[in-house]
């Protein structure tokens, strides 16, 4: 569930890598618009917001022909997935002639079709990670039990159990990764048009007096 936060937003983290996927479940992208909620992408350089009412259905082209296509009789697929991709890298280039002084940022969003609800992926994603927990809970024990026959050490044995939550959160990932995209659509459909304009953030490499933010349309570098 959805719900408005105090300062009316949903904050998704980044890892600092030149590109971070998220995947919003379609129920979850109208209970954005209607709590009026917006997306805040954060990484250690940047800012992305995505304010309520920029995608959703009656707004957005592509989504409302997703959802055509998913209730036609025998569709393959189920539900849809709000897909938001930002890229972040150095741009060696230069704008109007000037070095730029900070990352270059795009986002990008689309659509993608799955083959479960949301509930039913929620609920495989639930079995998955009890599978992994009870997988390695032998291994956790039969750990703690060598610890402890050498005494008490509770900075050993929290260091024992921390190691082991960061396998079973790696083995997680992995398998649930792999499930996940098994279960959507192999292609996407990009949204091309989107309600509102999304507002970005950067950190300044330098800071020259005359900063400015350019973006780029049909080729050409604008000032924002």
């Amino acid at each position: 569930m959805i719900k408005r936060s105090s300062s009316g937003e949903l904050k998704l983290y980044s890892e600092n890598k030149p590109i971070n996927t998220y995947y919003i479940p379609s129920n979850s992208i109208e209970a954005i618009n209607d709590q009026l909620v917006t997306i805040v992408i954060e990484s250690k350089d940047q800012v992305v917001g995505i304010r309520p009412k920029t995608l959703g259905i009656g707004l957005t082209d592509e989504v409302d022909e997703l959802i055509d296509d998913i209730a036609r009789y025998n569709s393959t697929y189920e539900d849809y997935y709000l897909r938001i991709r930002v890229y972040s890298d150095d741009y060696n280039g230069k704008i109007n002639n000037e070095d730029p002084s900070s990352e270059l940022v795009q986002v990008e969003f689309a659509v993608i079709e799955s083959r479960k609800e949301e509930e039913d992926m929620d609920s495989a994603m639930v079995n998955q990670l009890d599978s992994v927990i009870d997988s390695n809970k032998s291994e956790l024990i039969a750990k703690l039990d060598e610890e402890l026959e050498k005494g008490i050490n509770d900075s050993l044995l929290l260091d024992i159990v921390e190691d082991m939550v960061d396998e079973v959160e790696a083995e997680y990932l992995g398998l649930a990764s792999i499930y996940f995209q098994g279960q959507i659509n192999s292609s996407v459909t990009t949204i091309h048009t989107i309600d509102k304009a999304i507002y970005v953030a950067l950190q300044a490499k330098v800071s020259p007096a005359n900063n400015a933010v350019y973006s780029k349309q049909n080729g050409v570098w604008k000032k924002k």
